[in-house]
Formats: C-alpha cells, structure tokens, sequence
C-alpha cells in the first residue's frame, strides 16, 4: 500500500539561506539536489533498507513587508512518500532544530 502525504510552509527565509542551512538539516539522511534545482528528493532507510522519500520543493522567492520591514518568504512543500509516521516525526524535528532561530 502506498502512502503519500502533503506538507506545505510559509518560512521567512531566502533560497540562499535555505540552501546554507540544508546539509545540517539532512544529516542523517541520504539526499541529492540537482544543480540549480528548488526540488531536493530526501531517501529515508532503516536498517539499510528504503522506506520511503520525502520531495523538498521552494517556491519562488517572495516578499513580506511589515511596516519597513521586508522579509523573504518561500513555501516549501514536502512531498512524503511511504514514510512511517515515527520517521515523519524524527524527519521534522532534525529540520525544525535546524532551521530554528532565535529563542530566548
């Protein structure tokens, strides 16, 4: 049985950034992005063995603006295929944790 689920985000963050930070947030995982491409494909195994994917696309690079302040923004869209929901979880944590910010 196949499964796919789909995530979507607004993040205010720019490709360049998204990019700089992405290496830390995949890992554990094995990943490939082709050059010049808003699409990264994300294999997720256990014991060796493929579990499932999960397919990474930006959209185009936006703006938005509060006051005098302009911020990027970019939806990211996750594209999960036959991943369990406890790899799902494990997945989003080390990417949330990774693209955190501030805190206090």
């Amino acid at each position: 049985m196949t499964t796919e689920t789909q995530i979507e985000r607004n993040m205010t963050i720019s490709h360049s950034e998204f990019f700089r930070l992405l290496p830390k947030a995949l890992k554990a995982y094995l990943w490939q992005q082709q050059k010049n491409d808003t699409s990264i494909t994300v294999e997720l195994a256990s014991e060796n063995t493929t579990s499932g994917e999960i397919i990474i696309a930006l959209s185009k690079q936006g703006q938005f603006t509060i006051g005098s302040l302009t911020l990027p923004v970019t939806c990211v869209t996750f594209q999960i295929k036959n991943v369990a929901k406890k790899t799902q979880d494990d997945f989003f944590q080390a990417f949330d944790r990774a693209y955190q910010r501030g805190g206090g």
